[in-house]
């Protein structure tokens, strides 16, 4: 049923869809999955994409710009877990940030 709403361009299925490649170990086809689902709205999907360029691997290269830049855009956009992390992050260093 899931593969249907992935097929539909269904943002949330499609996330889910990364967020299980990710929990295999598959980061590069999950990026591909997160990605298409934050390029259609989906903001748990732009935190998961934070995460992977926060840790890179497995075809992602780590890039802590974008890391910071998706995990803003979700803490903005009201993802809760974006929203704790980025003011930790704020609250260890107030000049720069430190994963």
């Amino acid at each position: 049923m899931i593969l249907k709403r992935v097929e539909a361009n269904d943002p949330v299925a499609i996330a889910q869809v990364g967020r299980e490649h990710c929990v295999r170990g598959e980061f590069g086809t999950a990026f591909e999955y997160l990605t298409k689902a934050v390029d259609l709205g989906d903001v748990n999907a732009r935190y998961n994409l934070s995460l992977l360029y926060q840790n890179g691997g497995g075809g992602v290269e780590k890039d802590e710009k974008k890391a910071l830049y998706h995990l803003e855009e979700a803490a903005i956009a009201g993802q809760p877990e974006a929203r704790f992390r980025l003011e930790f992050l704020m609250g260890r260093k107030e000049d720069s940030i430190e994963w």
